[in-house]
């Protein structure tokens, strides 16, 4: 499967990269959790690079944001959800 977050404004184009072999872990607390590679090519002859990624879609939004301050999710990345600057 695929899963991908696309533009509300135009649903051809896509927010963030798709997750590619994507697969449902849970559907609980407010929302899915999503777990997938982001593929990433290179360039035309070179090998792509398989990251994994975990994404949280939020279904209702304040069931999704209490059970999230609950688990106090990290990121492997340094970037953290009170650093997002995209409007609500």
């Amino acid at each position: 499967m695929q899963a991908r977050l696309l533009n509300i404004k135009s649903l051809e184009s896509d927010v963030l990269l798709p997750l590619q072999y994507a697969r449902i872990l849970a559907i609980k607390e407010g929302g899915i959790m999503i777990a997938g590679y982001e593929i990433t090519a290179r360039g035309a002859k070179s090998k792509s690079i398989k990251t994994i990624q975990t994404w949280w879609c939020v279904v209702e939004m304040e069931t999704g944001y209490a059970a999230m301050e609950r688990h106090a999710p990290r990121s492997s990345s340094g970037f953290d959800v009170n650093d997002d600057d995209m409007a609500d």
